[in-house]
């Protein structure tokens, strides 16, 4: 399912973004030298081609949902260490909201316990 997961997003992004496993079930996408409207289209388009990929396993169909969680810099402000932390909240913010979604770090999510 890994494979298929991995697979499915670096085919819903541009040549540019660079997709990475981070943990067990978690992927980071750096897209590099994009504002937020892009970043939003890219994750949801990434997270629609997740929702309707299927897989088959030993007779079963097996279906994927993602909840992404988007943060942003500037170049000059770029610290990803503070990135990291912000969509990580973001995240776990969309999925306490309802999971399959995405959702963009903001002031409001910095009190929030990741």
């Amino acid at each position: 399912m890994l494979k298929l997961v991995a697979k499915v997003i670096q085919g819903a992004t541009r040549e540019v973004d660079v997709l990475s496993r981070y943990g067990g079930e978690e992927f980071a996408l750096f897209l590099p030298n994009t504002d937020m409207e892009t970043a939003v289209k890219v994750s949801e388009r990434a997270r629609v081609a997740l929702e309707e990929a299927v897989m088959d396993w030993e007779g079963t169909t097996l279906r994927v949902t993602a909840s992404l969680g988007i943060a942003w810099a500037t170049s000059e402000d770029l610290d990803l260490r503070v990135l990291t932390i912000q969509s990580d909240k973001a995240l776990y913010a969309a999925k306490a909201s309802g999971r399959n979604r995405v959702l963009v770090y903001g002031p409001e999510l910095e009190s929030d316990a990741a």
